[in-house]
């Protein structure tokens, strides 16, 4: 078992140059800050009748001798943000339930001593 490590351009282009046939698998490493790593190896599979990949083994795009395939991947999570105006109504109500309850509490100590 062999193993490379090849970088994407900056278009994310990978050129994997002259393979020969078999089962190959590329794992993601590194990946631009604020994406997510792939979990799972891509396999690719070279044999006479072209190139394959993927879980359902997709058929590869050719132009020009050139097979292309598309990895989806998407961004990390993003964070909630926090402060702002936006939490100001928050802490109101929070304010108000506590009061609320203060005041209930009070009234039926009163009540039940």
């Amino acid at each position: 078992e062999h193993a490379a490590v090849l970088t994407t351009d900056a278009e994310g282009k990978l050129p994997l140059g002259t393979f020969a046939k078999g089962v190959y698998y590329l794992k993601e490493i590194t990946t631009k800050t604020g994406y997510k790593i792939l979990d799972e190896a891509i396999v690719i599979n070279i044999s006479d009748s072209g190139v394959m990949y993927g879980k359902a083994m997709t058929n590869a795009v050719e132009t020009d001798g050139v097979f292309m395939i598309t990895v989806a991947n998407s961004s990390g999570y993003e964070l909630p943000s926090t402060g702002g105006s936006g939490t100001a109504l928050l802490h109101f109500c929070g304010l108000l339930l506590i009061c609320l309850a203060g005041i209930g509490m009070m009234i039926f100590r009163k009540t039940t001593v």
